[in-house]
């Protein structure tokens, strides 16, 4: 049985650096049946659904991909409204991994090192006052490497990604048509077996600068790949400035650029 259909839209496309309203921080809404899973949550995802005239009310999975502000710290907006307006949890969907229980990581907790210093605070409308953790925000589903989840149908996996050394980081499989890589260096390896294993449509990372602190993919990695693989790649994670020769140069050799609120389409 194959894919159902499904759509990814970006409500920004922006790197973590991004200040213009039409180009906030990448994140993407991903929609099966109706059904909203929303890809990171930086801290401008909150003013770019505004901005779009969408509301983040009904989304049924938060994916964070990994602990950078431009990817996580919008879930402290979301996490304030759906507790204290809305009375609910929100659906928090984790790589096991943002937890140093799991990681053995010091540093990259996400509710130690991330989430604790606004988020616990007192709930003053219950007697006794009540502390609160991230067990009063959020039901928490924990992801696992090589442990396919399902979306409303959707076959979902997670890639581990070089990014940040200290940091786990994780793109997503969806079904058997599309890669997101989420913040990730280049590796020809990568691309090839997504590819070969019939992947139509990759969501790729990319820096205009020359070695990009060693955590993104620079364009002039993507310089050499044949046109076959280039029709296949679209690039986020964008500047604002994200025009002149160098993205000329990349449209001429087919590569395309992520556009916010288009509507991507995966037929079943």
């Amino acid at each position: 049985m194959g894919d159902p259909s499904f759509q990814l839209v970006f409500l920004g496309t922006g790197n973590a650096m991004s200040k213009l309203p039409f180009n906030s921080h990448t994140n993407a809404l991903l929609t099966v049946h109706g059904h909203q899973f929303l890809i990171d949550c930086g801290f401008l995802c909150p003013t770019a659904f505004a901005h779009a005239n969408m509301s983040m009310d009904g989304i049924e999975a938060y994916f964070i991909s990994h602990l950078h502000g431009d990817h996580v710290t919008g879930i402290e907006e979301v996490c304030f409204r759906s507790y204290f307006c809305l009375k609910r949890r929100i659906p928090l969907w984790l790589p096991a991994n943002h937890f140093t229980k799991y990681s053995g990581i010091d540093g990259a907790d996400i509710w130690e090192n991330c989430l604790r210093g606004s988020l616990e605070t007192y709930d003053l409308e219950v007697d006794p006052p009540k502390l609160l953790t991230l067990s009063d925000y959020a039901d928490v589903t924990l992801l696992f490497e090589d442990v396919p989840f399902d979306f409303y149908g959707l076959k979902l996996e997670l890639i581990r990604v070089d990014h940040a050394p200290n940091r786990p980081c994780y793109g997503l499989k969806i079904g058997d048509k599309v890669v997101y890589t989420g913040d990730s260096t280049f590796s020809r390896k990568n691309i090839d077996s997504w590819l070969d294993s019939g992947v139509e449509r990759i969501f790729h990372d990319v820096c205009f600068c020359n070695n990009c602190c060693g955590i993104h993919a620079s364009y002039a990695s993507f310089w050499d790949l044949p046109e076959d693989m280039a029709r296949r790649i679209t690039f986020m994670h964008l500047p604002d400035n994200c025009d002149g020769d160098i993205v000329r140069a990349l449209e001429q050799k087919h590569y395309t650029f992520a556009e916010r609120m288009k509507v991507y389409d995966f037929a079943s």
